[in-house]
């Protein structure tokens, strides 16, 4: 069966079954990246540990989160209004937190 069969008779669904065959298909991307959880949690607390220490060097400035999803927000209704091209979240990630390191400088 292709893709295509598989997503028209899963379009075919109901609500909940959809939502119960994404959360199905999300987790199922986790089982094979070789990571344990033990793994992740690892990993996970090393990013931790190297943000924190960005931030003690002064490397990084830490934002209010209210104030991240509000910039995002609104440039996402920039973009759904067309005013601005799509750009990769990393991007504008990126971009978001050298401003506001600017700002705090």
């Amino acid at each position: 069966m292709s893709l295509a069969e598989v997503l028209e008779q899963a379009m075919k669904l109901s609500t909940q079954e959809r939502a119960a065959l994404a959360h199905e298909l999300l987790d199922s991307l986790d089982e094979g990246d070789g990571c344990s959880e033990e793994e992740g949690e690892e990993a996970a607390a090393a990013e931790i540990r190297a943000r924190l220490a960005r931030m003690d060097r002064g490397e990084s400035v830490p934002c209010d989160c209210r104030e991240a999803m509000a910039e995002i927000r609104a440039r996402l209704e920039r973009y759904e209004r067309g005013e601005t091209m799509a750009r990769p979240w990393r991007a504008v990630m990126d971009e978001l937190e050298k401003e506001l390191d600017e700002e705090s400088r």
